[in-house]
């Protein structure tokens, strides 16, 4: 877990960078992954995971 600028996760097969803007009301998710259906893993989680923090 790197959170030198928002928070990044690393993975075996990929990561994940997670990052709120200081300037607009967003979230930017970044996601790199070995093959398509990992990246939408990754995505999807992230997003379930934002959902049930911020509601």
């Amino acid at each position: 877990l790197d959170t030198t600028d928002g928070c990044r996760f690393d993975f075996e097969d990929g990561w994940l960078h997670l990052r709120v803007s200081n300037t607009e009301p967003i979230m930017r998710l970044i996601v790199e992954a070995k093959d398509q259906s990992t990246a939408q893993k990754y995505i999807e989680t992230a997003v379930n995971i934002r959902k049930e923090i911020v509601g």
